[in-house]
């Protein structure tokens, strides 16, 4: 990675992921006089092989915007929407964000054995007056384990078992290390963990005299990222100084961020850093915090200063899935 000058960030944007759909149906054997738009997608377009199992249910992650269903017909935070099956019968669903704003949303959908194989289609659609919400997130998640749960909702970005600094993204892009001038790195790699902790780390060892600093940060993908769903990032944390945590847009080495600090010690710690937990927009190191930054996120950056030595594993996102980053 190139020497940096200047702290980083993220240049605003809108990264729109819209799933396959049809031309709203109007007037159509689905519809009732209460039904104000409607979409049908077909399930197999909602189906990889990560959220397929061979048999049992499942939960679809559906990403909308106005290309793909009619904002207006439904309230503010989705009140009025209904998910139901080419047949006409209500699948559970629950919202992961509503912004009827900027027409941009996303929802997760149970799916059982019933949908799969059959050239199956769920239907979207605006059920009202009165508009109230019909979201059931017990009923979206009854019965699937809290491992599938975990797989089908969450991105392990690396857990260093592999021995290298490639991470296990879909992107299958490489953690980088970069001085700040009048700081120096001296080593960076994956080792033991230590501190009682077992398996592997991400070690840095560096040198940050007042005013300086080093960075390590990953690709999340092959450019900007919407991460507007991101429930939270935790990872396991040791070592001396403080880290700044950051989601970033990179260019040429900076760009507008968010960002929150931490404390380190000897000892891991494990970290949960949730978008409400971000440091509020300010003039420092181009810091336009979590709304600024959430629709056009290219990079995860930790930010050392004021210590020599950092470790760091077992890192990953909640409320993404794997083709939030391929």
């Amino acid at each position: 990675m190139t020497r940096l000058s200047s702290r980083w960030g993220i240049v605003a944007g809108t990264l729109l992921f819209a799933s396959c759909a049809e031309e709203r149906i109007v007037g159509n054997t689905f519809e009732t006089e209460n039904s104000l738009a409607a979409r049908t997608f077909p399930v197999d377009s909602l189906l990889s092989d990560w959220n397929r199992p061979a048999s049992g249910p499942t939960v679809v992650t559906m990403r909308l915007d106005s290309s793909t269903f009619d904002f207006r017909s439904v309230g503010a935070r989705g009140e009025g929407l209904r998910v139901r099956t080419d047949r006409g019968d209500s699948l559970p669903f629950a919202f992961s964000f509503w912004d009827s704003a900027i027409a941009r949303g996303r929802i997760q959908v149970r799916v059982d054995d019933s949908l799969r194989g059959r050239q199956a289609r769920i239907r979207l659609q605006a059920e009202g007056p009165p508009r109230s919400s019909h979201q059931d997130p017990l009923s979206t998640w009854k019965g699937i384990p809290d491992s599938i749960r975990q797989a089908l909702t969450s991105i392990l970005l690396d857990d260093f078992e592999d021995y290298d600094l490639v991470s296990r993204l879909p992107a299958r892009t490489s953690w980088v290390s970069g001085p700040s001038y009048g700081s120096t790195i001296h080593s960076i790699g994956v080792g033991t963990a230590g501190g009682g902790k077992p398996g592997n780390s991400l070690g840095l060892s560096y040198s940050a005299p007042t005013s300086t600093y080093v960075v390590i940060n990953i690709a999340l993908g092959n450019g900007p990222r919407s991460l507007r769903s991101m429930d939270s990032l935790v990872a396991n944390i040791r070592g001396s100084g403080t880290v700044d945590v950051a989601f970033e847009h990179l260019s040429e080495g900076s760009g507008p961020k968010a960002w929150s600090r931490f404390v380190l010690s000897d000892a891991w710690s494990r970290i949960r850093l949730r978008p409400t937990d971000f440091a509020p927009a300010d003039s420092s190191g181009s810091n336009k915090g979590w709304g600024y930054v959430r629709d056009s996120v290219t990079h995860l950056t930790f930010i050392l200063m004021g210590g020599t030595q950092f470790k760091l594993d077992d890192v990953r996102l909640h409320g993404l899935d794997r083709d939030d980053l391929r």
